[in-house]
């Protein structure tokens, strides 16, 4: 079963995905219920049963744990969906969460979409996010011997 609406790119098709998952998110990461259902999540995450921390932080993440929805994208990376990892994160960076925006700009660079990666680093650094900035460093460097390279 398809979309009722056609979308210009596989971007657009996963905001509005995001947009309408029916979820408001807002930063509850004080809630005593979140804090026990992520010390749960990141207890079974440890012990790399991937299926439990699933189920806490698919239950934090519906409490309103933004940190949650950055686990679970974790989740999805760490076991190689990285379509649905990417769709976490999205979500995740739309609330300002920057460790969910130095994951994608992450995806991109290991895609090869330097320039890409780069604008998710510099929206990681203007959100405050000090490592972001060594993000970019690197990858100026990066492009900086390849372009050396190819002079050679």
């Amino acid at each position: 079963m398809g979309f009722p609406v056609e979308f210009e790119s596989q971007r657009d098709k996963v905001l509005h995905m995001v947009e309408y998952s029916g979820y408001e998110y807002e930063k509850n990461e004080g809630c005593k219920e979140v804090q026990k259902l992520m010390l749960e999540g990141n207890r079974a995450m440890e012990r790399r049963d991937f299926k439990q921390a699933e189920i806490y932080f698919i239950e934090a993440s519906e409490m309103g744990s933004v940190s949650a929805i950055f686990n679970l994208g974790w989740l999805e990376k760490e076991t190689g969906n990285i379509v649905r990892a990417i769709m976490y994160f999205l979500d995740a960076s739309f609330r300002d969460e920057t460790a969910s925006i130095i994951e994608i700009g992450s995806i991109y660079a290991a895609l090869g979409e330097i320039e890409t990666a780069k604008l998710w680093y510099q929206r990681a650094s203007e959100l405050g996010e000090q490592s972001a900035n060594i993000y970019i460093s690197n990858l100026e460097n990066d492009l900086d011997y390849l372009e050396d390279d190819e002079e050679a």
